[in-house]
């Protein structure tokens, strides 16, 4: 089993080298004055992180399907790169891979534990509101696990409505979105899709979570973004030169030429999704500022 384990394909990273510096590019991270000169293989990977424990109780991963996968879509991006269409089996593989794409990295796999997490103290909350059915729990507790509780019903029930502890996840529960892969898919390959060129002024940019969900008719950027809202804009760069975007209100283009604005603002979503590392084919002093003047720390001053 592979220990080092990439949430952002290697081959996907290489698209976005600096032509001048290969085979390099530049990392930037938010509220960090270093921009970093890296190398694809040694970016965006954890340990171990799409392990899981099986049916039969060993260890297994994700990571060799996932390899797979990528070797596929691999092919498919040299196709989108040369400027021709797809059939509709390319269309259903790099279906899948963005569905892969929008589950394994970190920012969504995080989101999935931070919904939990809401949701288990939402639902404390609502049994400390029934002195019966705390009770109920606390004797489900003993009859379990076989030990005396030697917390008080109101206590207990403080503790509940407080809301002040954490709940913690083994690393593989968050993996259980990937399980949704198929029906993401599917929903992928019914979208209008168009694959917009970089302006011969401007390249596309990448980060640690790529694709981005954006609802242009929402005040608030990443807002009411679920895949079936009418309105859902999805991009995802596919190199420095290329973007995807897929949409139920545009007509389904091959490919558009952008101008400067719309790789700006195609730009502006990638790194307002990101959650921590923004990845370029070059070393800029303006798109440095760009990166801190949209980073967290700095909306919320």
């Amino acid at each position: 089993m592979k220990k080092r384990n990439h949430f952002i394909p290697v081959f996907y990273l290489k698209g976005f080298v600096d032509p001048h510096n290969e085979p390099f590019l530049w990392q930037y991270e938010r509220d960090c004055k270093a921009i970093k000169k890296v190398t694809p293989k040694n970016i965006a990977w954890r340990k171990y992180y799409y392990s899981f424990t099986n049916i039969e109780g060993k260890q297994d991963s994700f990571e060799d399907v996932l390899a797979k996968l990528e070797g596929v879509a691999s092919l498919i991006f040299k196709k989108i790169k040369t400027y021709k269409g797809l059939n509709n089996q390319e269309r259903g593989d790099f279906s899948f891979f963005l569905a892969t794409m929008m589950t394994r990295v970190p920012h969504r796999r995080e989101e999935y534990e931070d919904f939990t997490r809401n949701f288990i103290k939402q639902f404390g909350q609502n049994i400390a509101q029934s002195n019966e059915a705390l009770e109920s729990i606390i004797k489900l507790y003993e009859k379990e696990t076989g030990k005396k509780n030697t917390t008080s019903t109101k206590e207990f029930q403080d503790f509940l409505l407080k809301g002040n502890y954490n709940v913690k996840f083994e690393q593989e529960y968050s993996l259980e979105p990937m399980t949704f892969i198929k029906e993401f898919a599917n929903i992928f390959f019914k979208m209008k899709w168009i694959f917009i060129e970089a302006s011969d002024d401007f390249k596309f940019i990448t980060s640690d979570n790529p694709m981005t969900l954006y609802n242009p008719k929402n005040p608030l950027p990443f807002s009411d973004v679920g895949l079936l809202n009418k309105n859902i804009e999805v991009t995802f760069p596919i190199s420095k030169d290329f973007t995807f975007l897929g949409s139920w209100r545009f007509e389904s283009k091959n490919y558009i030429k952008a101008n400067n604005n719309t790789v700006r603002d195609i730009n502006y979503r990638t790194v307002l999704s990101a959650s921590r590392f923004v990845f370029s084919y070059e070393n800029s002093k303006s798109l440095y500022n760009f990166i801190q003047k949209l980073s967290p720390t700095n909306n919320k001053k």
